[in-house]
């Protein structure tokens, strides 16, 4: 396993403008707190992973069309040149367990963890194609393209889209039991949310187990105006 001082010369230093960019990424969303969590489950993920990727500046990454750590570090920039080093330390077959609800199913797609740190990209798959999954502060009357990039372009508010699509809203949330975490999200054409969580964690060892904490919350109308059921179970 190579260490610090050989991944420094391996991937070079990144810019001020790429470094501000993953700095804007990462730290662009919070999760919302407020109210009482309902659909609450905790799984744990046997963090078997290596040290956090550094990212330079240069040529293109690979477009897929799923996220991953690395889509969500760069932003998919076109400047952004990621080296095999990078990609080959991000895990992507994570040991993991109690991720089910009737509403959706959380599942840690990749991780990385640097002994202090940790990057976590999560699905959260609704379990019916009629569930519309929103971020922890996203609400019905927000604009549908801050959904993400498949929403580009388009116009109306989220409620418009579930209506016109005969779609049911919920509201979720993820963090790292005993962790801070800044976190970002994306919608995928399957209807995925994903998120992205980085955050400190000092665990006992350079493969902790790392806990999480999973909201789904649905949405309904009461005069006339979206609320959130809290009362849901």
């Amino acid at each position: 396993m190579r260490d610090m001082k050989e991944l420094k010369y391996a991937f070079g230093q990144a810019d001020d403008d790429f470094v501000n960019n993953v700095y804007h990424t990462l730290t662009g969303m919070q999760s919302n707190k407020d109210g009482k969590p309902v659909k609450k489950i905790y799984f744990r993920l046997a963090a078997v992973i290596a040290i956090v990727c550094i990212l330079s500046a240069g040529t293109a990454l690979a477009f897929t069309n799923t996220w991953g750590i690395l889509d969500f570090l760069s932003g998919r920039r076109t400047d952004v040149k990621v080296l095999p080093e990078a990609s080959a330390i991000v895990q992507k077959e994570v040991p993991q367990e109690g991720n089910k609800t009737d509403i959706a199913a959380f599942t840690v797609r990749e991780a990385v963890y640097d002994g202090q740190s940790v990057y976590i990209v999560l699905d959260v798959k609704p379990s019916s194609p009629d569930y519309l999954l929103l971020g922890p502060d996203a609400y019905p009357s927000d604009h549908i393209a801050n959904m993400g990039p498949i929403f580009s372009g388009e116009t109306g508010t989220i409620a418009d889209y579930a209506r016109e699509n005969h779609k049911v809203m919920f509201q979720t949330s993820v963090g790292i039991s005993g962790a801070n975490c800044s976190i970002a999200y994306l919608l995928e054409e399957d209807g995925t949310l994903v998120y992205m969580l980085d955050g400190r964690y000092e665990g006992d060892s350079t493969a902790p187990d790392v806990e999480f904490k999973c909201v789904a919350v649905p949405f309904v109308i009461e005069n006339g105006k979206y609320t959130r059921d809290m009362d849901s179970r």
